[in-house]
């Protein structure tokens, strides 16, 4: 995955950023607003994702499985939520299949960082 810093990676303290939690070097990159690829997910970031999304169970089979990221708004207090994902099981005659897309929120987050294609 390539990943570029928005504005409020630069905002974070030198123990939040990838500085603190994995490579020197790619904190620098970043700094300097190069992108950098990540091909592996450091241990802090794994655990702070599994201890922070929730998948919501619908029970009902019509309804889609969803993926909510779940933190505090460090400004206001308050519990947020940012959808990130869809997971939609459906059957087609003897085998079933699942359609996963990215969440309403997760999409407008990549539409902000990756550069627009220009028609050729």
């Amino acid at each position: 995955m390539i990943y570029k810093a928005k504005e409020s990676y630069f905002k974070l303290k030198d123990s939040e950023n990838f500085c603190a939690h994995w490579s020197a070097n790619k904190h620098r990159l970043l700094i300097a607003g190069e992108s950098i690829d990540v091909t592996v997910v450091p241990k802090a970031l794994e655990k702070h994702l599994l201890e922070n999304i929730q998948v919501y169970d619908p029970k009902n089979e019509n309804t889609p499985f969803e993926m909510w990221y779940v933190y505090e708004d460090k400004t206001t207090g308050k519990t947020e939520r940012r959808h990130i994902g869809t997971d939609t099981h459906r059957t087609g005659g003897d085998a079933s299949k699942v359609a996963g897309q990215h969440g309403s929120d997760l999409q407008e987050g990549i539409e902000d960082v990756q550069p627009k294609e220009e028609n050729i």
